[in-house]
């Protein structure tokens, strides 16, 4: 039996870019377009923001307490959507239904995967929002056509044969990697052994300025509030007296802090009960922010952000069959019988996701409940992030969630 290793490595990068002030370059107008959504489109989102906040819960519950975690739901989304164009009829359907899409064809989540990603890249022109896919197959496999021409029209992924064999082969797919992240992510894989006879792989990297720079000056040590309840220091930004969206709700306080021109922002959710973070993600969902947003106001305070940068690495194999993807790993209903001209079953070996991420004052490197209850309070005269944390990173128009994390302890 034969083992198709589809490795879906998920480069997902925030990093802190440099805010620049105000030059003759930033008079060209930078207006996003805000066309209405497609159909297709509006599905393939909806769905894929409950998948989104599925999986990060997922991983959440399958670390220690206190581990910070990072995940990019978009690119593990891309990736599974480009892979299932190999899948046969059922597991594609099992696939179909766990990503969000299931009312879709195979078409038309191409293309409005497609459609999607032109749309984010376009929202802002002086936000960096590079997603880049490959197919490398190992020499002597047949790769049908019904599975190379949509990768390649809808996913625009460079696809090539090579010689497993070889040793430079691993460096050859890590130095495409550590390219298409700006070197945050330097590899993905360590070796190839005999049964792996293909990798597929989405790097996504994002960068943007703050709308509103938070000064250096400002930044100094502030007490951050442990989940043990220490209290320990750590490099905090501040700005002051910022219109920021803000909500305080009787179970969160909610900051969305707007990049560029606003149309992609970081949502920072902090529990305000004696809830656990782990617990609160557990119940938290797409419906649940948007609500929360909906209820939120405009309004000037200060805020106060902690600095922090992760590196995270988990192989999703576990989480994915627990969210009954199982068959994709055991070929147990015929597997990736569309990808390869022979008989022989092809199954999913590992499924590993890398990301990194950076906040700092000038930006990021690189992301139903009812309204009963909900309200603004009284306008704060500052607004403290000194404790644990859950991050968002969307882009509005779309409602595509880019990024996902869970900050425990900025100085990990």
């Amino acid at each position: 039996m034969r083992k198709l290793s589809t490795f879906l490595s998920f480069a997902a990068i925030a990093l802190a870019a440099i805010q620049c002030q105000p030059s003759s370059e930033d008079i060209e107008p930078n207006l996003p377009d805000l066309s209405p959504l497609q159909t297709i489109e509006l599905n393939t989102v909806q769905g894929g923001n409950d998948f989104s906040f599925d999986l990060f819960n997922k991983v959440v519950q399958s670390e220690p307490t206190n581990t910070n975690v990072f995940v990019s739901p978009f690119s593990v989304s891309m990736a599974l959507a480009m892979t299932s164009n190999g899948a046969n009829a059922e597991l594609r359907a099992t696939m179909a239904a766990i990503l969000g899409y299931n009312d879709l064809s195979q078409a038309e989540v191409n293309s409005a995967f497609k459609s999607l990603e032109n749309r984010v890249k376009e929202m802002d022109n002086r936000v960096q929002f590079n997603n880049a896919s490959s197919v490398w197959y190992r020499n002597g496999k047949v790769v049908k056509n019904s599975f190379i021409e949509p990768v390649y029209e809808y996913f625009n992924a460079e696809i090539q044969g090579e010689d497993f064999q070889n040793p430079q082969t691993v460096n050859k797919i890590n130095n495409w990697v550590s390219n298409k992240t700006q070197g945050k992510i330097p590899s993905i894989i360590e070796q190839i052994n005999p049964n792996h006879v293909m990798f597929l792989i989405n790097a996504l990297y994002f960068k943007a300025d703050w709308k509103v720079p938070f000064d250096t000056k400002e930044t100094q040590n502030r007490g951050f509030q442990l989940a043990s309840n220490e209290m320990v220091q750590v490099p905090t930004m501040m700005t002051k007296n910022a219109k920021y969206r803000y909500l305080s709700h009787r179970d969160l306080e909610l900051v969305d802090i707007p990049y560029g021109n606003g149309q992609f922002s970081m949502t920072v959710l902090m529990p305000n009960s004696d809830l656990p973070l782990n617990s609160f993600i557990e119940n938290l969902s797409v419906n649940a922010l948007n609500n929360w947003l909906n209820a939120s106001a405009e309004v000037g305070y200060d805020l106060y952000l902690p600095k922090f940068k992760v590196e995270y690495e988990v192989t999703l194999n576990g989480m994915l069959s627990e969210m009954g993807m199982g068959e994709a790993f055991s070929g147990s209903n015929g597997g990736f019988s569309e990808i390869f001209e022979d008989d022989r079953l092809h199954i999913i070996d590992e499924v590993k996701h890398k990301t990194f991420v950076e906040v700092n004052e000038q930006g990021t490197e690189a992301a139903a409940v009812t309204s009963v209850g909900i309200e603004v309070t009284s306008l704060p005269p500052s607004v403290r992030v000194n404790k644990p944390f859950v991050y968002v990173i969307r882009e509005k128009h779309t409602d595509a969630i880019l990024f996902i994390g869970k900050m425990e302890n900025p100085l990990l």
